[in-house]
């Protein structure tokens, strides 16, 4: 405000400089305004500076709080929001606001204050000339709001373009091996195309509407400058406006002018940040159905004496739009026992299993974990005495050391090389460059998949929780290996164990098999029990041992 208001004064300082006609009075006009120029550089220094560390710090807290939320979200809202979209938002979006926030800082206070400066130094100057820059306002207003309007769904429907090109940007690198091996790259290009197309011809067709705001202001602005220099020249010519005075009134147009043109790009900028400000919000007032992020005291205390660790009562599941995945789910598992689930591809093993620490909740039936239902169970505690390690190894780029050490941040050496042993990853390891200090490049793209499983399977156990899930875990490993990792895992006495495989021999040891098919328990029972009883595992087992 400052900053505007030292350069409204040149033009009133000039004009009586050119009023006095006298050169001592001109020199020390001319000093005052050198002096005001030089503060209003300092102002705007400042002004910008700030500015830059106001927005910075509004688009990193903006990012932080997001990311916390993000974290928050359960794997039905990520599925619900795309992950894709959640990149857009945590970058694009976030940078659309803070450049927003930093046109706004620096421009949303000094334009208004020049235009409304500049007609109350003209009314000083002559009020009735000055009404006609008054007049100009609605027609700016009117401008303003007819193409902001228009272009609001424009910029939102791009953002939501821009998705997509992440999103098939994404697919495309995470299967760039099936891409190369069937060599289809030119028909990734030729898709990846189709959405960039879209995109440009979107954003070129909202530049087209942005861009008629700036020369429509300047219209109207110049129609009120050419009225202005109607009048005045009647006015001069009548002796009723002094000519000291045109210059004045001329350069309060030429700032009104300048700073409605500012106006009009913090418009635009402020359009396009709504659009993106109104997708991050999105983000931050999703609730999760489950609310269950940050529990860590629960109304009921779980019961460590419970004689089953872990009971499923008639449970069933299903995703809104595919109606039951699981039906009427039941069995039993007591403490130190191991359970074998086995059945064909989306038979429901992996959504069973992910129902119990509560990744999804259940539609109908109830999960006991330690004799209470898992949604009375302190969130937080139970994701740490259940702990899932998925088919699809996760190896996270860093030392090897650190991938098992992410189970638990205080885990020792020994309890990490312990837990390597058991997972039949410490061989591998020791051979590395810089044994388990060597580094995991990113997704563990310099180690194979075996070796990927094996270090997941390794942080699992270091977490030492009460329940360990190996979902498909092992499908990588050799039949040797995979023997060496069943024995290893027998001496975890105290651990509740629960092995999904697609191999009877990965199951056949483990105290009870569940056996699923099209999400149904169609059996369960020791492997001797379910090869007399159980016609789909005789079955498997049968085909697997021709």
């Amino acid at each position: 405000m400052i900053e505007a208001g030292v350069e409204l004064l040149i033009p009133f300082i000039m004009a009586l400089a050119l009023e006095h006609n006298d050169t001592s009075y001109t020199l020390k006009a001319g000093a005052v305004m050198l002096a005001i120029i030089v503060s209003g550089s300092v102002l705007a220094t400042l002004g910008q500076y700030y500015s830059a560390k106001a927005a910075t710090s509004v688009s990193r807290k903006m990012r932080e709080d997001m990311y916390k939320k993000i974290n928050s979200l359960e794997y039905y809202d990520i599925d619900k929001l795309g992950t894709s979209s959640l990149i857009n938002r945590l970058t694009a979006d976030v940078n659309a606001v803070q450049s927003a926030v930093l046109i706004f800082v620096r421009i949303a206070i000094r334009a208004p204050f020049l235009v409304v400066g500049s007609i109350v130094f003209a009314m000083l100057i002559d009020p009735g000339i000055a009404l006609i820059i008054v007049a100009c306002l609605p027609f700016l207003i009117a401008s303003f709001y007819i193409i902001t309007r228009r272009l609001m769904p424009k910029y939102t429907s791009i953002q939501k373009t821009l998705d997509g090109i992440t999103l098939e940007t994404k697919e495309n690198l995470d299967g760039i091996r099936v891409v190369r091996a069937f060599n289809k790259q030119e028909q990734e290009v030729s898709e990846f195309n189709k959405y960039t197309g879209r995109y440009a011809d979107m954003s070129v067709e909202a530049g087209k509407m942005s861009a008629g705001l700036g020369p429509l202001n300047t219209f109207i602005i110049n129609c009120g400058v050419i009225a202005i220099l109607y009048f005045v020249g009647r006015a001069v010519k009548a002796d009723r406006f002094d000519v000291a005075n045109i210059s004045a009134f001329i350069s309060y147009m030429v700032q009104i002018v300048t700073a409605l043109n500012m106006i009009t790009n913090l418009t635009l900028n402020f359009v396009k940040a709504s659009a993106s400000n109104k997708r991050i919000k999105e983000v931050f007032t999703e609730k999760s159905a489950l609310n269950t992020y940050g529990a860590e005291i629960g109304a009921v205390a779980p019961n460590e004496n419970a004689e089953n660790i872990l009971e499923f009562k008639n449970v069933s599941f299903g995703y809104e739009e595919n109606g039951f995945i699981l039906s009427d789910v039941s069995f039993e598992l007591k403490k130190g026992q191991t359970l074998g689930i086995i059945g064909g591809t989306g038979s429901g093993k992996t959504t069973l299993i992910n129902l119990i620490p509560r990744f999804y909740d259940v539609k109908s039936g109830g999960i006991l974990f330690k004799g209470i239902d898992v949604k009375d169970y302190p969130a937080g505690r139970l994701r740490k005495e259940v702990v899932i390690v998925a088919q699809e190894a996760v190896v996270l780029s860093g030392t090897i050391i650190d991938n098992i050490r992410f189970a638990s941040a205080d885990l020792s050496e020994d309890g990490i090389v312990t837990a390597a042993k058991i997972a039949q990853a410490h061989e591998f390891i020791i051979k590395m460059p810089e044994g388990y200090y060597s580094i995991a490049e990113q997704n563990g793209r310099n180690l194979s998949g075996g070796q990927k499983q094996r270090i997941s399977i390794a942080r699992g156990i270091a977490r030492n929780a009460d329940l360990l899930i190996l979902d498909d875990s092992s499908s990588a490993l050799d039949y040797l290996t995979e023997s060496k990792l069943r024995t290893a895992l027998k001496a975890l006495e105290a651990t509740t164990k629960i092995i999904i495989s697609q191999r009877t021999s990965s199951v056949k040891s483990a105290d009870k098999i569940l056996v699923m098919d099209k999400g149904r328990a169609v059996g369960i029972g020791s492997h001797e029990e379910l090869l007399l009883s159980c016609g789909q595992y005789r079955n498997i087992h049968e085909s697997q041992n021709i």
